[in-house]
């Protein structure tokens, strides 16, 4: 989280994440980490989503960042 209040697509994705986590408890799935890929909810394992490089997300999220602060 960036800080500060969240705005609304963030309050969304959080909602959809929340989602995507009960289908998976629901479905027997856990060790996952969940996220958004390409405007998709995805399960990752969590050993494989904290070994995964980071740079690229990094600049996005740095982008992210600048236009939100305007």
């Amino acid at each position: 989280q960036r800080g500060g209040n969240p705005t609304a697509i963030e309050r969304i994705n959080a909602a959809r994440m929340g989602l995507k986590a009960v289908t998976s408890l629901h479905e027997g799935k856990s060790g996952v980490a969940i996220g958004i890929v390409d405007s998709k909810t995805k399960t990752t394992p969590i050993l494989e989503a904290l070994t995964k490089k980071r740079s690229d997300r990094l600049d996005k999220a740095k982008r992210y960042n600048q236009l939100n602060q305007a």
